[in-house]
């Protein structure tokens, strides 16, 4: 499972609302990627790649997979889904869009919540994008 989809399922599951904000954050991540010169795959992309999955959209792909069938959000919100996830993969993407100028409001709106979750700021705790010019 794709990090965007393990966090938004952990902190959203139940909620109908869960599809848009999974292909919102998808959507951030392949725009972010963009900006920095990289075609990625968006998740529906990748799904199709991977497991030969299709769907309307990203959430009925992800149902149409047997090989997720039985495969529960974590029964509790402190889990690694959150407290690796959100400082190792959302920060440096947000932080990336922040530099590049994408709108990132999605990711930054779960980070948020999961700072408020755990009562931990995972923008100062995270690997920040402290100079991208002296590494090109």
């Amino acid at each position: 499972m794709n990090p965007l989809t393990a966090i938004t399922s952990s902190i959203l599951t139940g909620y109908p609302f869960r599809r848009r904000v999974l292909e919102e954050l998808d959507r951030e991540r392949v725009t972010v990627a963009s900006s920095v010169g990289i075609r990625a795959r968006t998740a529906l992309e990748w799904l199709k790649l991977a497991y030969d999955t299709i769907g309307e959209d990203l959430h009925e792909a992800i149902h149409n997979q047997p090989g997720y069938y039985g495969i529960k959000a974590p029964p509790t919100l402190n889990h690694r889904y959150i407290f690796e996830d959100v400082p190792m993969s959302l920060v440096p993407i947000a932080s990336l869009g922040e530099r590049y100028g994408v709108s990132v409001r999605g990711m930054s709106a779960i980070i948020q919540l999961a700072c408020i979750i755990h009562r931990t700021d995972y923008w100062r705790a995270a690997v920040r994008l402290i100079s991208w010019e002296s590494l090109t």
